[in-house]
């Protein structure tokens, strides 16, 4: 949660990594409910973070479009593309392997481990 995720328009279902070449990337922004909907466990990424689950099975709203608080492991800065990691859907600063290219631009500077705002449509300066 916090992460994209890969919409599947024929399934209805959401992943947090890419499965197929037709899926539509998406943030999945976090998302607070009942204990049994939503859970913490640490990153698959880097286990020093915790990131929020969303259990298998449960509705989500994953949105394509906006401004929102993501966390960068390796911290961000301005300006910089968001790229998805292709392995968990983590945010990622700049170019990285194993990931792909977002609609969404660093706003905010950060350090590692912290929380930065990402946009498709407002501006740095």
């Amino acid at each position: 949660m916090g992460q994209f995720v890969w919409c599947d328009p024929y399934q209805g279902t959401v992943a947090n990594t890419r499965t197929e070449p037709y899926q539509i990337q998406a943030f999945l922004p976090t998302e607070y409910g009942s204990w049994n909907k939503v859970y913490v466990a640490p990153s698959p990424a880097n286990a020093a973070i915790s990131n929020r689950y969303l259990r298998q099975g449960y509705q989500c709203v994953p949105i394509v479009r906006g401004d929102f608080w993501a966390r960068f492991a390796s911290g961000a800065v301005s300006g910089q593309t968001v790229y998805a990691s292709l392995v968990d859907g983590s945010c990622i600063s700049g170019y990285a392997a194993n990931a792909e290219a977002t609609r969404w631009t660093v706003i905010t500077n950060c350090g590692a481990n912290s929380l930065a705002v990402i946009s498709t449509w407002s501006t740095f300066t």
